[in-house]
């Protein structure tokens, strides 16, 4: 029940206080007016903070992540999926980046699998980031049978641009270090695998989508964020 003022929900012998209640989108940023550099810039220090050795050449930058403890590409057939994607999101080749996505698409365990927690990092910074290249997923009923329905729900969302809070600042290019870097450790903390896969995927985006000339969205350049 909700009280008539609506600011306490009680639920049996459970007492929520709801005045203090803080709102907030989970639509990331539509980041413009800044260069390629300033990408590029934002994912290399995404990376660093992740314990990731930056590179543009996607077989060396997936041997970084999987060095770092990105562990779905901790075999041959997924290291190959890690560099497909990663391909995929250098070259802006939207058929090289959707079948490269089925590799990693239910790969690890637990209710969201690791291949999809880094796969919904790159959704979600083309998004943000405005990249021509768009990362599709499967037809909804393809993808809930090839994960989990929460896994699956989260790589909708991200694709949509709809992400937990504090990879909301991990993808606004303009939020001063102060505010982001406490926001990637927030993500590595969450779950066993489950942040620290999201920051990767966002930082490995933002990394190659910046490099050499960028998204074609983002023209203007402006003072360095990271």
């Amino acid at each position: 029940a909700v009280d008539h003022a609506g600011h306490l929900l009680v639920v049996g012998d459970t007492i929520v206080e709801l005045a203090e209640a803080r709102s907030w989108s989970p639509a990331v940023s539509r980041n413009t007016g800044h260069s390629p550099e300033d990408v590029s810039r934002r994912g290399r220090a995404v990376l660093r903070d992740c314990g990731v050795a930056s590179s543009t050449d996607p077989s060396r930058l997936a041997g970084s992540l999987v060095g770092a403890g990105l562990s779905v590409g901790s075999d041959s057939d997924g290291k190959d999926a890690v560099t497909a994607v990663l391909a995929g999101v250098s070259t802006r080749n939207p058929a090289e980046l959707v079948c490269a996505a089925a590799g990693l698409i239910g790969r690890g365990g637990g209710l969201t699998p690791e291949g999809d927690d880094f796969l919904g990092g790159i959704a979600a910074a083309h998004v943000a980031l405005d990249a021509a290249t768009e990362l599709r997923f499967p037809p909804v009923a393809e993808l809930r049978r090839r994960t989990t329905a929460l896994s699956a729900t989260l790589l909708e969302l991200a694709a949509a641009g709809l992400v937990v809070e504090p990879l909301l600042h991990v993808l606004d290019v303009d939020a001063p270090a102060a505010q982001w870097r406490p926001s990637v450790r927030k993500l590595l903390a969450i779950g066993h695998t489950t942040g620290r896969a999201w920051a990767m995927g966002c930082g490995a985006a933002a990394l190659l989508l910046g490099d050499d000339g960028g998204p074609a969205a983002l023209p203007e350049a402006a003072g360095p964020h990271a």
